[in-house]
């Protein structure tokens, strides 16, 4: 089946809170415009807290649509982010067994520039500068650590 989607942040955190207000209310009006307006048939959730990520969730499968859950956690290391992701999928698992087919986990989006310790650089600004700078991604520096992380799963 073919999807029509946006993606819709429920507060991607970088220091501030892309959206620090969440009202519930306002999340369920504008999930019903994203499916009636531009006629979506999927979103992608995005965001940092994973009660928003899944409040949202139900929201949009309440309203019919798929949903691609996309957990967010920028600047943390390699530990705190598989635990953060662990934590993120077990509930997207909740979401997939009361609405088998609809659920999408994406899992690491961006890991390379997001997580720590895979690429120099101690704020993601200082890790996208490297990363612009020379070859450094065409290299392929970065794979060895990054598919360390994937060896520790």
């Amino acid at each position: 089946m073919e999807q029509k989607g946006v993606t819709y942040d429920v507060g991607t955190v970088t220091g501030i809170s892309w959206r620090p207000e969440f009202d519930p209310c306002v999340v369920q009006r504008e999930l019903a415009i994203i499916k009636s307006d531009p006629r979506c048939t999927a979103v992608r959730i995005s965001g940092r807290d994973v009660r928003r990520l899944t409040g949202a969730a139900e929201t949009a499968l309440a309203q019919g649509m798929e949903v691609w859950l996309l957990p967010t956690l920028w600047n943390q290391s390699p530990r705190t982010t598989l635990a953060y992701m662990t934590n993120a999928a077990g509930a997207a698992e909740k979401l997939r067994a009361r609405w088998p087919e609809q659920v999408v986990f994406l899992a690491g989006g961006e890991l390379t520039w997001f997580m720590q310790r895979i690429i120099p650089g101690k704020s993601i600004m200082q890790r996208l500068q490297y990363m612009m700078a020379g070859d450094a991604v065409k290299s392929g520096l970065h794979n060895k650590p990054l598919n360390a992380q994937e060896a520790k799963e």
